[in-house]
This record gives structure tokens, C-alpha cells and sequence, in this order.
């Protein structure tokens, strides 16, 4: 008795991403309608505001009519009796609920527009998103970006901005599309096929030909090696486009960073420049009043002395402003020292957070991984064993039937005479020839004398009239 073991094999790497794969896809779709409500939300609350509004303002409008009307005849009044004074403290009054009346509706306006401005901005995102739906029924690894309102757009980056991986996933893209030509149910068919069964090899692609009837196995295995491709360029296209973003903030950190060092520089330049303008000013007018004092009597000598002692500031002045410019220097250089260590120590640190996660993760995997083993190993050992079963049952049936068989070629005799002699049933049946034959007359008679008339047919074709059964027959 041979027993059949069906060979358990480990789940692929390739099975374990696209599961992977399905519950990001999974998550996204829970972000994107949680995205869709909270939109919604806000559309329904900035309606709901906007009808408040107009409700509150309503009310205070008749009022505000009714005092400027009321206002008015008084004033008429006061003009009437030409009560002057009272006249212009109505006016004033007068002035200053119209500019209260007048500012209350330009603030009602402004509020009025930005919330309908901020409706607008909904009503285009959630058309946006209704747009994006039919993209993502395709099953693609990286979802579409939602577009922002014309006011908020940015201006797009040229394709010599982008990175090299990028660009190699547009070009792959404008080649050969999302589904390399296929139509979407064919391609959700492979999809779902790859992901149940893992990488497809040339024994796959015939199974995978039952779910895609329209493909042949050279079809699905050239579809197998470009959607390899297109998850790797995308994975690719991921990693560079993190890497891009990151390295355009660090620059435009970089450049603000100069740009207030350079900002504080010049001030610090322009105030020395004027500290210096005025010490000088001061000086000169120092020497002029001096001048101007010993010009008579000591003319020549106050010059030489005024023009040495300027030199000598002038001098001292250059080596303190040199002295100044080195600490700064100095300091400035340390700041950049520092700085730079501080980066170092945060690229080692965020290196370990990476290495750690991918242990952590690797770990997780080999983790799946031996879980799915155990599991088919005991599919396969449930299979093995329900197959034994059935194997017993049938030996046990094989058994049975082979003890009947031996029984009957042991207790069936073939005996000679047994072969001529006729069965109960013939005997029967001549008796009631017999009687048919010789009527009431006959009906009397013996078996014997019927026998005794009874011949063997001559024709080999009435031997099926001796009634002999076929396993009686001799071999």
C-alpha cells in the first residue's frame, strides 16, 4: 500500500510583500474616507455658520433703520425750533451710527466672503477626491496626490529638478503605462492572483491561465516580469522622492539660516559705520574749535599735533576694530564647529534608529514568516492524514470483497452432475409446459415423465434453454 505525502514548501518573500501590500492599500483607503468625511464636515459647518450669520444679522439691521430714522426726525425737529446745539449733538449722533451701521456691513461682508470662499475650497477638493476615486480601483502601489485650490497651488518644479528615480518611473509610465496595455480587470485578475499565489513562475502562469482566460502563459509571465519592474521603479521613486524632500528643506533651512547670519552682519557693518561717522564728526569739530581758538598763536603746532594725535586714534581705532572682527570670527566658527558635531551626532543617532527599526522589522518578517510555515505544515499533515483515512477504508473495503470472493470459490462446487441437472426454476417452469400441454388430463403426471420426453436440444443456441447458471460452468 503506497501512501502519497504532499510536499510543504515555505511561504516566498515576494507572497509575504504583497500582503504587505494589501494592507497599505487597505490603510490608504481607510485615510481617504476618513479624509472624505472630514471635508464634508467642514463644507456642512461653514454652511451652517454662514446661515447663523445672515440670521444674527437680520435682526440688528431694522433696528439700526429704525434709530437712524428716529435720529433724523429729531434732528428735523431741533432744526425747526433752531435749537442749534441740539441740532449738532444729533448730528454727531447721526454720523456715528451711520459709520457704525457702515462698518457693521463691511464686517458682515468680509465674513460673508470668506465663507464663501472657504466653501469654494471644499466644493473643489471633494470634487477633486470624486475625481481621484476611479484611480484608485486600480490597485496602485503609490496613491494619486489630491490637487489644492488654484490660490494655494505651488508652482510646479521642472523635470531637471526631480530626482534620476523619478524620472525613471515617469518614463516607464509613458512607455508602458499603469497595466503594460492590459485592460483593468485583467490586470485586478493578475493582481489578485500574484498576491494569493506569490511570484509567478511558468507553473503558475498555467494555473493563472483558468483566472485570466484572455492570456496566454508567455502573456502572463511578460506581465509577471513588467509589473516586477514597475514595483521596483516605485519603490525606487518612494525612497528618492523622501530623500529629495528632505535634502530641499535642509537648503532652504540652510539658506535662511545665511541669510539672517547676513543680515545680522550688515547691521552690525552699518552701525559700526555710523558709531565710527560720528566719533569722527565729534573729533573734527574738536579740532576745528581748537583750531579755531590757538589758529593765531599756535597755528602750525595745534595742526602737527591735532594730525599725530588723529593718526594715533585713527591707529588704535584699526586695531580695535581688528581685534573685534577676529573675536567675532572666532566665535563664529565655534558656533559653526558646534553646529556641525551637533549634525554629525544626529545623523549616527537617526543611523541606529535605522538599523534598529530594520532588525525590528526583519525580525517581524522571519516572525510571518515561520507562522505561515507552521500553518501549512499543519494543513498538509491534516491533508496527509484524512488521506490515510481514506486509504485504510478502502484497503479494508479491498479486503472484505477479496474474503467473499475466496469464500464462494471454496463453498461453490463445480460438480459434473450438477451441470445437467436442471435448476428449480426449470423445473418450474417445464411443469407448467406440461400442464399447458396435457390439460386437466395431464395435470396429474410426475416431474419424472416429463424428464423421461425431455431431450437435449441438438442446436447450440437452445443451451440457454437448460436454465444451467454461468458460474456453475465449468472453467
Amino acid at each position: 500500500m503506497t501512501v502519497a505525502v504532499s510536499v510543504v514548501t515555505k511561504p516566498s518573500l515576494s507572497l509575504l510583500k504583497g500582503r504587505l501590500d494589501y494592507t497599505k492599500r487597505t490603510n490608504f483607503a481607510k485615510e481617504y474616507s476618513n479624509l472624505t468625511d472630514q471635508l464634508t464636515r467642514q463644507r456642512k459647518e461653514c454652511q451652517s455658520s454662514y446661515v447663523m450669520t445672515a440670521i444674527a444679522v437680520q435682526p440688528e439691521c431694522p433696528d439700526m433703520a429704525d434709530e437712524l430714522r428716529t435720529l433724523s426726525q429729531s434732528f428735523e425737529k431741533a432744526a425747526g425750533d433752531n435749537e442749534k446745539q441740539d441740532a449738532e449733538e444729533l448730528k454727531t449722533a447721526m454720523q456715528a451710527v451711520s459709520e457704525d451701521i457702515y462698518g457693521t456691513k463691511l464686517k458682515i461682508e468680509e465674513e460673508l466672503h470668506r465663507l464663501k470662499l472657504d466653501e469654494t475650497a471644499l466644493t473643489s477638493e471633494l470634487d477633486v477626491l470624486q475625481k481621484e476615486i476611479p484611480l484608485l480601483s486600480r490597485c496602485d502601489l503609490v496613491p494619486p496626490k489630491l490637487k489644492t485650490v488654484r490660490s494655494e497651488m505651488k508652482p510646479k518644479t521642472s523635470t531637471t529638478d526631480k530626482p534620476q528615480a523619478v524620472q525613471d518611473f515617469e518614463k516607464f509610465l509613458m512607455a508602458s503605462g499603469r497595466t503594460d496595455g492590459w485592460d483593468d480587470f485583467d490586470h485586478k485578475e493578475f493582481l489578485v492572483f500574484r498576491q494569493r499565489r506569490g511570484a509567478i513562475d511558468a507553473a503558475l502562469a498555467e494555473e493563472a491561465v483558468q483566472e485570466i482566460p484572455t492570456k496566454t502563459p508567455a502573456d502572463i509571465l511578460e506581465h509577471e516580469r513588467w509589473y516586477v519592474r514597475f514595483a521596483a521603479l516605485s519603490a525606487a521613486r518612494k525612497a528618492a522622492l523622501i530623500g529629495w524632500k528632505k535634502a530641499k528643506e535642509d537648503n532652504a533651512e540652510r539658506r535662511l539660516l545665511e541669510r539672517q547670519e547676513e543680515d545680522k552682519k550688515t547691521a552690525a557693518r552699518l552701525d559700526k559705520i555710523r558709531a565710527a561717522e560720528q566719533q569722527k564728526r565729534k573729533i573734527l569739530v574738536t579740532g576745528l574749535k581748537a583750531e579755531k581758538e590757538r589758529e593765531d598763536r599756535r597755528k602750525a603746532e595745534q595742526l602737527a599735533r591735532a594730525q599725530m594725535q588723529s593718526d594715533r586714534k585713527i591707529k588704535q581705532r584699526f586695531r580695535d576694530h581688528q581685534s573685534a572682527l577676529k573675536d567675532r570670527l572666532d566665535s563664529h566658527y565655534g558656533e559653526l564647529d558646534r553646529q556641525l558635531s551637533q549634525l554629525q551626532l544626529e545623523q549616527e543617532r537617526k543611523l541606529e534608529d535605522l538599523k534598529v527599526r530594520r532588525t525590528q522589522a526583519n525580525v517581524q518578517i522571519r516572525e510571518l514568516g515561520t507562522r505561515e510555515l507552521l500553518r501549512a505544515e499543519e494543513r498538509a499533515m491534516r491533508k496527509q492524514q484524512e488521506q490515510m483515512k481514506v486509504e485504510l477504508r478502502n484497503a479494508e473495503k479491498n479486503s472484505v470483497a477479496e474474503e467473499l470472493r475466496r469464500k464462494v470459490s471454496e463453498r461453490v462446487a463445480t460438480d459434473p452432475e450438477r451441470l445437467v441437472r436442471p435448476t428449480k426454476g426449470w423445473a418450474n417452469r417445464l411443469i407448467v409446459s406440461a400442464d399447458e400441454f396435457g390439460g386437466r388430463k395431464n395435470r396429474g403426471r410426475g416431474l419424472n415423465e416429463v424428464l423421461t420426453k425431455w431431450q437435449v436440444p441438438a442446436n447450440i443456441f437452445d443451451l440457454e434453454k437448460l436454465g444451467t447458471p454461468s458460474w456453475r460452468v465449468k472453467a
